[in-house]
């Protein structure tokens, strides 16, 4: 067991802090209230995803800290997408080109052997206690009428988990990956982007909102013309992954996530979701999951 860094973080995350540790590498030291078989999973997704030949950290060993977990990563160096569009707003259009990319070629990845989206999405929705029990029942159903893929999905697709470097670009943090339907990962990126409290914690200013919103309308643009979907596609899955975020805890966006769920719960049924997808086929080795 070896002891934990001395320094000062580099950064901190809700689930971890990250530290330099040997050379060309970083820690990512998990809180010990972070669950054990949620890091064993995102040991075993990163090491699977970085077999894909997509542009992602290599990643190292699992290390035992003072009863504290950490996994190792290449240290990748370089300013964030989200960096990049606060300092350069002006190249916005070249940024959300880059970024819905960057997504698609996630999702030309064929990993049936990952954890399917649906099964965790569904987890968080019974778990969400701040959705009330009928709500919950709707939703589970909404997602059962959904279709289903094997596609890459990262779970948490935004700006600031693009890394820019001279080699281009890198796409990190892939704790919430899995196998799924594409549309799920696109609409929970548009809720990031566009309604998430990133405003508060990134006490961003005006003009950095007005980016947040032009960045979406332009991200959806540059994602669709070979993807071509139905807005009413799009829209369920929006409903999924409100009421499952309600899992994660963020309170002041608790008001706005139950009301996405109800006002768009009223609409779903009278709607037709299909989705139109041609992708192509790259295989991730299978693994088992405990």
């Amino acid at each position: 067991m070896s002891s934990l860094p001395t320094g000062k973080p580099i950064a901190l995350g809700r689930t971890a802090e990250i530290y330099p540790w040997e050379t060309g590498t970083i820690l990512k030291l998990f809180y010990d209230w972070f669950p054990i078989s949620a890091i064993q999973r995102e040991a075993e997704i990163s090491q699977q995803v970085y077999q894909s030949g997509l542009p992602v950290p290599k990643p190292g060993d699992v290390l035992v800290l003072n009863d504290r977990l950490g996994l190792i990563y290449e240290y990748i160096q370089g300013p964030s997408l989200l960096e990049m569009l606060r300092c350069r707003p002006w190249r916005i259009i070249k940024w959300t080109r880059l970024f819905a990319r960057l997504q698609k070629r996630v999702h030309s990845i064929s990993a049936p052997a990952l954890p399917p989206l649906r099964d965790r999405l569904g987890e968080k929705i019974r778990d969400a206690a701040a959705l009330p029990s009928d709500l919950k029942v709707q939703v589970t159903q909404l997602l059962q009428q959904q279709d289903d893929d094997n596609r890459l999905c990262h779970g948490d697709f935004h700006p600031g988990n693009i890394i820019l470097t001279r080699k281009g670009p890198v796409v990190i943090d892939w704790i919430d990956a899995g196998s799924g339907h594409p549309l799920a990962d696109v609409s929970r990126t548009r809720y990031l982007l566009e309604k998430s409290n990133m405003e508060r914690i990134m006490h961003l200013s005006p003009q950095d909102r007005l980016s947040r919103q032009l960045f979406t309308r332009f991200y959806l643009m540059a994602y669709s013309p070979n993807r071509p979907y139905k807005r009413s596609s799009l829209r369920a899955w929006d409903i999924i992954n409100a009421a499952a975020r309600l899992d994660e805890g963020i309170s002041l966006e608790e008001g706005q996530l139950l009301a996405i769920v109800q006002q768009g719960l009223r609409s779903a049924s009278k709607e037709n979701v299909t989705i139109r997808v041609s992708l192509p086929q790259i295989k991730i080795l299978p693994s088992k999951f405990p």
